[in-house]
């Protein structure tokens, strides 16, 4: 399945994608996909790396190499020089492709010296996980695999969808496909854009279809001109990645009360594993009685989000040295709590702060903080203490008129009546924004 191709039969004028800049139509890009066949074919069957930026220019790139059978590796658009030494080393790559912003010349390719080693057997599309320390983890996909969970439909077709997350990840992917597979009009933002040019974007392009992390919605909220937000016409609005929390469900709900509300469960590896529209945080116990039709089974163990995906990975890359075997449970890390015929995510197992032997879900303490009113956004994460291991911290976005003395003194009357003793932050700082990850996640390191 071409990546440019249309499940859906498209006029050639329509556009594709939709930058602040230029507008890239169906014909367009399939044209360049011929053309860059031509001028990257020395690369046919070959590992390659792409540092991949969404317009119809990176789309017509991705297109062309998988056409020509490369195992493509997907990398950050503005990775380092060094940064993509290092992986085309780890990895092996033959070349590392590049193609401009906005460029009308044809994509450059920078062989290695792997260059002329034997041709990659197995080509598809591999996604590299975030590890900070390392080898990061290489999940290698195909189109077909990544665009199993895409739903067809022609209610869907030539709709505009407004691309949130970064294009080298399993989401970012996800939105891609379910945009182009329908005909649709993919609406790409610039790179580092405020909050108020990509809602003014959104409006501009008419996007009716955005998806996006829990963190990314409430930065857009926050920092974006409410008058500007409530011009989107959107039909519905999807959030993964993290935990979503009611909080976030109940303030897109009051701004778009005509929006289908969609939080979706997916990982690199799985793939796409559940999806909840009754705007409820949680899902249903009645999603672990049987697989879904999907082919996604999940159980909980020691507390532990466990899944059998058919929609998971093709494999993990030999040289990243990880293993997988499709047919056993897959441990998610991922820590889960049911109660009242509803599972609720309590965090990463690896997330949790361990005050003096006491473990400490830095969910359950924000989402207790954001009952607080007067609150925009709340990070909860650790501190080393020599005394009693870690220490609970926070940082508050405040609301712009409220008074911080005052919330200060709200915030610890709130903790001592809703928290224990060792889950209350010892350490409260205001902020003008919370600290999120290049994949716009809330970073929980101190």
């Amino acid at each position: 399945m071409p990546l440019h191709e249309s499940r859906q039969q498209v006029d050639p004028v329509l556009p594709m994608v939709v930058t602040p800049d230029a507008i890239f139509t169906w014909g367009q890009v399939s044209d360049l996909v011929q053309a860059y066949r031509s001028s990257l074919n020395a690369l046919s069957k070959k590992r390659v790396g792409l540092p991949f930026h969404a317009d119809g220019y990176g789309v017509a790139v991705l297109s062309a190499l998988y056409e020509l059978e490369c195992n493509i590796f997907l990398l950050p658009f503005h990775s380092t020089d060094d940064y993509l030494q290092e992986i085309a080393q780890k990895f092996e790559l033959a070349a590392i492709v590049k193609v401009s912003v906005n460029a009308t010349d044809q994509p450059q390719y920078q062989a290695t010296d792997t260059f002329n080693a034997k041709a990659e057997s197995q080509p598809g599309l591999t996604i590299l996980t975030s590890g900070t320390t390392g080898t990061p983890k290489a999940a290698r996909h195909s189109l077909e695999s990544l665009a199993k969970p895409t739903r067809v439909h022609p209610s869907f077709l030539q709709t505009s969808w407004m691309l949130c997350y970064r294009p080298n990840l399993y989401a970012g992917l996800q939105v891609i496909l379910q945009c182009l597979v329908n005909g649709g009009q993919l609406v790409v933002t610039a790179p580092d854009s405020s909050a108020q040019l990509i809602a003014q974007h959104a409006v501009n392009a008419g996007v009716q279809y955005a998806s996006a992390t829990p963190s990314y919605w409430r930065w857009l909220l926050t920092f974006a001109p409410r008058a500007i937000l409530s011009q989107i016409p959107f039909k519905q609005i999807t959030l993964g990645g993290e935990i979503v929390d009611q909080h976030i469900l109940d303030r897109l709900a009051s701004l778009y009360p005509d929006a289908r509300l969609v939080h979706i469960y997916a990982t690199t590896e799985l793939g796409r594993c559940f999806s909840v529209t009754d705007k409820q945080a949680g899902f249903a116990s009645k999603f672990l009685d049987q697989p879904s039709p999907d082919g996604v089974s999940m159980k909980i163990e020691n507390g532990e989000l466990m899944v059998k995906s058919a929609n998971a990975m093709l494999n993990y890359d030999p040289l990243c040295g990880q293993q997988c075997d499709q047919s056993e449970w897959y441990a998610t890390g991922d820590l889960v709590k049911q109660e009242n015929g509803r599972c609720y995510f309590l965090g990463r197992r690896n997330d949790m702060i361990n005050v003096g032997g006491n473990k400490v879900s830095p969910v359950k303490v924000e989402d207790v903080i954001m009952k607080l009113p007067g609150i925009e956004d709340v990070r909860v994460f650790a501190r080393k203490s020599s005394i009693m291991g870690q220490l609970v911290s926070c940082e508050i976005v405040p609301n712009a008129d409220v008074d911080q003395k005052a919330l200060r003194q709200q915030f610890k009357a709130h903790c001592a009546e809703y928290l224990n003793d060792y889950e209350t932050p010892q350490l409260l700082k205001f902020v003008e924004q919370i600290q999120t990850s290049s994949a716009m996640k809330k970073v929980r390191s101190s």
